[in-house]
């Protein structure tokens, strides 16, 4: 995945931002936008931190437990949660979708691990392509998934059967995991 490298980050202005946060039961999302395992997350992981600011994390990166913000996550956990996207179950499909970034495995490794830390954790299933692809990866990473959060594919043509993610709901009940399905989804969960 394309990272942010040669954007400089701007501590300053974190720092401005944090104090309007601070005092606030809220989590700051770092990022839909871009990996936030770039060089200097630990400086702002420090800033945020500092203001006690939760923290929540979305990555699409290989190994995120060997970086210095993840030595700083560690000694956070009470406020801090590291999710993951997915969107295929199969490595070169993925790939194919999302080039650049790192496999499915890699990723549900990364849940492994930051579990292992006792670090919150959860999955961005956005968009599904396939009912199958959601299926098979909340198989794989649910013993290390506290939540989802599902949206489906609603900006491309789709011959999927929507109306089939009763059985995405199903499989979280029977796992007893926390979930958000998106607006989007809600027409086909209450058959309208």
């Amino acid at each position: 995945m394309p990272r942010a490298k040669d954007v400089p980050i701007d501590l300053d202005i974190i720092e401005k931002s944090a104090k309007q946060f601070q005092d606030k039961d809220k989590f700051v999302l770092l990022s839909f936008l871009h990996d936030p395992f770039i060089p200097g997350l630990e400086d702002v992981l420090e800033i945020l931190y500092r203001h006690e600011i939760k923290v929540n994390l979305l990555t699409k990166a290989a190994r995120i437990q060997f970086t210095p913000a993840f030595e700083l996550i560690v000694k956070n956990i009470e406020t801090t949660k590291i999710g993951v996207s997915l969107t295929y179950e199969h490595m070169l499909s993925s790939h194919d979708y999302e080039p650049d970034t790192a496999s499915p495995n890699e990723r549900i490794n990364n849940l492994k691990k930051a579990k292992q830390f006792g670090i919150s954790t959860w999955v961005s299933l956005e968009p599904i392509i396939t009912i199958y692809d959601a299926l098979e990866l909340i198989k794989r990473s649910s013993d290390f998934t506290d939540e989802y959060k599902i949206g489906i594919l609603n900006h491309h043509k789709s011959n999927e059967d929507w109306s089939r993610l009763i059985e995405i709901k199903n499989l979280l009940d029977e796992k007893g995991k926390k979930y958000v399905f998106k607006k989007d989804c809600l027409k086909y969960l209450n058959g309208d």
